[in-house]
């Protein structure tokens, strides 16, 4: 059993930046897909007005059909990298299958999609409030 622990080793930051880049290609040619479809059935300009929830959209797709499925996401496998789970988790036959719980897929999915989302939102509301305010001389900065 020691022995099975000493073969999987920790991944460097430069796996973990591949998979990430390779994650977020395959992210982007997905939205790009998705707009392309859009464009058949919605004028370009409204696509345009709702591009972040676009993005969440496909995000939240990419991420459900391979986290949220228990597969590894392209990036992962691409670099032959598996997510830290539970020893006792892991399925040699299934390689391929990461088997998490519900709760922490919800907060890889929170953490990873959403909150970015909200708090971009968030931002522009504030900043764009101050420049309303500036712009009609109540507030000097």
């Amino acid at each position: 059993m020691e022995e099975s622990k000493s073969k999987l080793t920790l991944a460097s930051q430069p796996e973990i930046l591949r998979a990430t880049q390779r994650d977020e290609m395959f992210q982007s040619i997905l939205n790009f897909d998705f707009i392309e479809v859009a464009e058949l059935f919605v004028k370009y300009n409204i696509i345009t007005k709702y591009e972040k929830e676009i993005k969440l959209v496909t995000d939240s797709i990419y991420f459900l059909l391979t986290t949220g499925r228990g597969f590894m996401t392209l990036g992962e496998e691409y670099c032959q990298i598996m997510p830290r789970v539970q020893s006792h988790a892991y399925n040699r036959s299934l390689s391929k299958v990461v088997q998490m719980s519900a709760r922490t897929k919800l907060i890889f999915y929170l953490a990873a999609v959403f909150f970015p989302y909200i708090f971009n939102k968030m931002i522009v509301s504030y900043y764009r409030r101050k420049l309303q305010k500036y712009s009609l001389g109540k507030i000097h900065f």
